[in-house]
């Protein structure tokens, strides 16, 4: 058996009435999975043995309270908790293999190292990240009043969700070797196919490059915010108009220990290089890390969200719909897997320094020089000089994705059955309200025949 699976899952639902004008709902679900694919000696092309475990756990509490004949108030808070580790399935400890301590010690992960071949040999233990730790939690409230007042049905609601992400995934995380078959030919990186053998460099434990990452586990939390107004006017018997407005933002992510960094691209770095005349003057760009006072890129306040839509009534048994909105995507800056380049490092084994002339690194002691470590803030504002900062984002706000979108169609009753041809237009997370959509049991409803609805069709809520 290559691969065992199993999975569990169940749901509760409990709904109370706690008085007339109170009504309670809640949900339990929970999931449990395994997934174990046993590791197989020498079969690296269906992959190394791995181990994964899956907890999925959630709740969600709703109040109802009908505050009078027209007006009810609506509540909801809701967590979401994912525990789903993955390691690699009992590969050997490489100390006990001759390797030194230092390759465990690295990442606080005992696996054997990688052994990256070139064709025919099959490399062993070559994949790269099945030692993962992952964790979330997602805390998500939210409350709406709707007021029925004459020819008016108004919605007035917030939301807020705050989402905690734990996270670490070190590829290689004891370090990889790679063994070319240019090592053992008659002269080394000429590149000529009929000599050379990888196996023969891996006897010879010469190889031509290998690495080692060195990540730290992260610990982000961000937040989402929002707060709306819709009104559903009935003007006619025959047209209803919806009007809305939505502002939210997007608080972006911060690390527990501020292990997080932002590149400045416009800041002097007081560094002038001779030699560079497309260069005037000194170096531009910095490094600023997070602090107590800093801890994220500055919040984008400025997303407004009007929707409008209608819906006309044209015969008894057709309804004309469209509708037109603003909508916005959730920030880049909602979450990242890994801390700043400053705190971690991709460290290089160098087989030798002189392009094979003599040998400098070897598997029992690849870090002669010793194991590379991140910089951290030891250099200050000059971090990462030179170096590759892979930083996505600098000082500057982000702002959340703009989307505009549109919805247009009608609805036809013919030999009563429902048909709902309709067109269109690019939609992001765009709410519907259907012919089928439920409305609220204290509210006036919008007249149906046959199914139809003159209800408009854009929504405010998510």
């Amino acid at each position: 058996m290559t691969n065992a699976t199993r999975s569990l899952q169940f749901d509760i639902k409990v709904d109370h009435q706690l008085a007339p004008q109170h009504r309670v709902s809640a949900r339990y679900s929970r999931s449990h999975a395994t997934n174990n694919v046993p590791t197989v000696f020498g079969n690296d092309d269906t992959g190394d043995g791995v181990v994964f475990l899956t907890n999925v756990q959630n709740t969600a509490l709703d109040w109802n309270w009908t505050v009078s004949p027209t007006v009810v108030l609506t509540s909801r808070l809701g967590v979401d908790r994912a525990f789903a580790p993955g390691h690699a399935n009992n590969f050997p400890d490489p100390v006990k293999f001759g390797f030194p301590s230092v390759l465990d010690q690295a990442n606080g992960i005992e696996r054997m190292p990688a052994f990256l071949m070139d064709s025919p040999w099959t490399s062993l233990f070559s994949q790269c990240c099945p030692d993962t730790d992952f964790a979330h939690t997602l805390y998500g409230y939210s409350s709406m009043l709707s007021w029925v007042k004459g020819r008016h049905r108004m919605k007035f609601g917030g939301e807020q969700r705050l989402f905690f992400n734990n996270f670490r995934q070190p590829p290689y995380p004891t370090g990889y070797f790679h063994f070319a078959q240019d090592i053992t030919e008659q002269i080394p990186f000429n590149f000529d196919i009929t000599q050379g053998n990888s196996f023969a460099d891996l006897l010879l434990g010469f190889g031509d490059y290998g690495g080692i990452s060195v990540y730290p586990a992260v610990a982000n939390k961000s937040k989402e915010t929002s707060f709306y107004f819709q009104d559903d006017w009935k003007i006619t018997p025959r047209l209803a108009v919806n009007l809305g407005l939505r502002y939210e933002w997007s608080t972006p992510y911060s690390e527990r220990f501020n292990r997080v960094q932002f590149s400045d691209f416009n800041a002097d770095s007081g560094i002038h290089v001779d030699g560079l005349p497309l260069v005037p003057g000194t170096l531009k760009g910095l490094t600023k890390f997070a602090g107590s006072n800093e801890r994220h890129v500055p919040i984008d306040r400025n997303n407004w969200v009007p929707r409008l839509g209608f819906a006309y009534q044209l015969t008894p048994n057709t309804v004309v719909r469209a509708g037109a909105g603003v909508y916005y995507g959730m920030s880049v800056a909602t979450n990242f897997q890994y801390a700043g380049t400053a705190f971690r490092k991709d460290g290089n084994i160098y087989f030798s320094k002189e392009g094979t002339q003599t040998k400098f690194a070897s598997l029992a002691n690849p870090f002669p020089s010793g194991l590379p470590a991140p910089q951290g803030t030891r250099y200050g504002a000059q971090a990462m000089r030179a170096f590759p900062t892979r930083t996505i984002w600098g000082r500057p706000k982000l702002e959340m994705p703009k989307f505009i979108s549109g919805i247009s169609g009608y609805n036809a009753c013919c030999h009563g059955r429902l048909q709902f041809p309709s067109i269109t237009l690019p939609i992001a997370a765009l709410t519907c309200l259907g012919a089928d959509t439920p409305v609220l049991a204290t509210g006036t409803s919008f007249p149906r025949r046959c199914g139809g609805s003159s209800q408009p069709p854009i929504s405010m809520e998510r």
